[in-house]
This record gives structure tokens, sequence and C-alpha cells, in this order.
């Protein structure tokens, strides 16, 4: 029986997407997506979780991604998931969750592209 890690996501990118070649030609485009959620913490206040996800999209996929995608915009990702461990920079364990995209979707917003997460500064990116 085949295995299967497949996701789909919903949310905003936190900052441009970045356009790179591997050494063999091959085009990659990779940004990060925050997915934000909100609920009701023990002592009854809202609270909102934001999960961030780092997806890469390969050859024409990362044209369209870097042609269309910018900082703020929505975007619906469907692809296969990764956990990745790594020791961060201060010395503790972390755990980055990524995607490779299989398709991209650019759902039309009634603000005209503006949301809450145009505020996202780099540094709060985890990675």
């Amino acid at each position: 029986m085949p295995n299967l890690a497949k996701i789909q996501i919903l949310g905003y990118l936190g900052h441009g997407p970045e356009i790179k070649s591997t050494p063999g030609g091959k085009q990659l485009c990779q940004f990060s997506v925050a997915v934000s959620g909100k609920y009701i913490d023990k002592e009854g206040a809202q609270q909102t979780r934001t999960t961030w996800f780092r997806v890469t999209c390969w050859q024409k996929l990362a044209e369209i991604a870097a042609q269309y995608l910018q900082k703020g915009s929505a975007v619906f990702v469907d692809g296969r998931l990764d956990v990745r461990e790594y020791t961060g920079r201060d010395g503790t364990n972390k755990t980055s969750l990524e995607i490779t995209a299989n398709d991209l979707q650019l759902p039309g917003s009634k603000d005209g592209g503006k949301n809450d997460n145009d505020l996202i500064a780099e540094d709060d990116i985890p990675f």
C-alpha cells in the first residue's frame, strides 16, 4: 500500500518569494506562509495561534509563484508535507513544517490584497 503525506493550507505570505536555481539548472521558488486560527484559552480570553510553513515550488510552478505572489498575498497551497528538525541559533531544537507544492491557487480578496498579515515583520518569521 502506498504512503501519502499530503497537506492543503490557505494563508498569507510572510515575505516575498525567493527564486533560485539549482546547480543542475532547475528553478525553485521558496516562501513562507502563515496560517492563523483563533481559540479561547483557559481564562476565556480569545487568542490567535499562527503556524508557519516553508513552501518550495519547482520549475513552472516556481516561475508562476515568483511572478504572482508578494508579501501579504493570500495563497492556497496543495502539496507534500515534510517535518524537519534543526538546531536554532540559540542552541535549542526546533521543528520546521515544509511543503513541496504540487499546486497553487491565488484566491481573490475583497480588500484588494490588503490584510492584517501585511504587518508581519521578517524578524517574526522563524526561519
